[in-house]
């Protein structure tokens, strides 16, 4: 048995270190699927994936956009890392060009992708299958072997969303307004509830809890634009709004009752409605309980 599995691993290692030496052996003759530079343009990205889901990216002010059943932002790191990609990938010269041959590299089934810029269109290709750590790409009407890590393209659309719904440095906030209870202000570096100065062990166990709290709160599933999700209509059960130096506007997040099987909630805030885990929730409640206990902690 140890025989039959080290002889396994030596045939995949041979093998990937057969394709890297044959990338490496031809430098010269490869060539780029996009231009670097102009990647940096990009605008819009289209995927469409086997099961004929179409993914929509799209650039707007500075800010990436995911289109489907809902417009949500999308996942600045997925969308860097992809770019990333396009901006390295490079292509072996061709193996084929007899479209009877395309099924066999997997392209029956592939991913097709395209992207834009300001200019035009910037790259259009049809992804593959993977032989070891290379892929086969449909790019110009020819087969190629190709570099990169393109696992993105198979990532749904749910998951290309950013479902950060407040991610702020703890020392950049300056107020904490939870409805119903004191408002929680620093100035110069001191914290006061209301007209309170508050001491520094309740600093320690009130303020920070309810920062670390805030600074990092994760949705598990975006629901709806707020526009249009009929949890708006319902009354929140909290409200509560962080003061940012520099910024002018409060970010603003609203928790909702929302009832189903997973015993989630629902939290408006940046233009979306989120679904939370029940942990997440609690999260925000404690929160409020903090502002809460400031009341006997002085």
């Amino acid at each position: 048995m140890k025989n039959v599995r080290w002889l396994l691993w030596s045939f995949v290692i041979v093998t990937v270190l057969a394709c890297l030496a044959r990338i490496a052996s031809m430098p010269d003759k490869m060539k780029l699927l996009a231009d670097p530079q102009a990647v940096l343009q990009t605008t819009e990205i289209t995927i469409a994936q086997p099961d004929g889901t179409v993914i929509n990216l799209k650039k707007a002010g500075g800010t990436w956009l995911v289109s489907g059943n809902i417009t949500a932002r999308a996942d600045r790191r997925k969308i860097a890392a992809l770019l990333s990609a396009l901006r390295s990938t490079r292509l072996a010269p061709e193996l084929t060009k007899n479209p009877a041959n395309f099924a066999s590299f997997g392209m029956g089934d592939g991913i097709r992708f395209s992207a834009r810029t300001p200019a035009g269109p910037l790259t259009e290709f049809t992804l593959g299958k993977r032989n070891g750590p290379l892929s086969y790409f449909l790019y110009n009407g020819a087969i190629s072997e190709g570099t990169g890590d393109w696992t993105l393209l198979a990532v749904p659309p749910s998951g290309w969303m950013d479902k950060t719904i407040l991610a702020i440095m703890p020392a950049s906030v300056t107020g904490i307004d939870i409805e119903g209870e004191p408002f929680l202000q620093k100035n110069f570096g001191q914290w006061k509830a209301g007209d309170l100065q508050l001491r520094g062990d309740t600093v320690s166990s009130v303020i920070t809890p309810i920062l670390a709290a805030l600074s990092n709160l994760q949705a598990e599933e975006i629901l709806c634009a707020e526009t249009a999700c009929a949890a708006i209509g319902e009354k929140p059960q909290r409200v509560i709004r962080i003061s940012i130096a520099g910024k002018y506007d409060p970010v603003e997040i609203k928790l909702y009752p929302h009832t189903d099987a997973r015993r989630r909630v629902t939290v408006a805030g940046r233009n979306a409605v989120y679904a939370i885990s029940e942990q997440a929730a609690d999260t925000l409640r404690a929160a409020a309980l903090g502002s809460e206990l400031l009341k006997s902690s002085n």
